[in-house]
């Protein structure tokens, strides 16, 4: 049997990603805003079964209406952010804020050569109970 490992993320991605998940955080929209242009290329796509997005201004909005559907829920890394050849591969969280999962998936995505994230495509997990 081969043994492969796919490589943990370079510092730099990791801190990508923790951007990322930063922004979908961040209620403050100018805080918000800020860190969509220091994550997201202009031309970025998101995309998951509920929802898609393109350009930074898509994107910032629609994190804005995941947030007042989904007040006080928090995102989080779980595990390590693995990448190689600019696509990249974490696992995600989302609580409320009783600490209660609610959610959890798989991202990937694809990295530009200045570093800010091209595409975005999201999984979510069953959800059980």
């Amino acid at each position: 049997m081969i043994d492969l490992v796919t490589p943990p993320a370079s510092p730099e991605v990791v801190a990508l990603v923790e951007r990322y998940l930063d922004a979908w955080n961040e209620t403050g929209r100018d805080t918000r805003d800020a860190l969509i242009a220091s994550t997201w290329s202009d031309d970025a796509t998101y995309t998951d079964p509920l929802m898609q997005a393109i350009g930074r201004l898509g994107i910032g909005e629609m994190i804005a209406s995941f947030q007042e559907a989904y007040p006080d829920h928090l995102f989080s890394l779980v595990g390590l952010v693995e990448e190689h050849h600019g696509r990249l591969r974490f696992r995600w969280q989302l609580a409320d804020d009783d600490g209660n999962l609610q959610l959890s998936g798989t991202d990937f995505g694809t990295v530009d050569a200045e570093g800010h994230l091209v595409t975005v495509t999201g999984f979510f997990d069953p959800v059980s109970g």
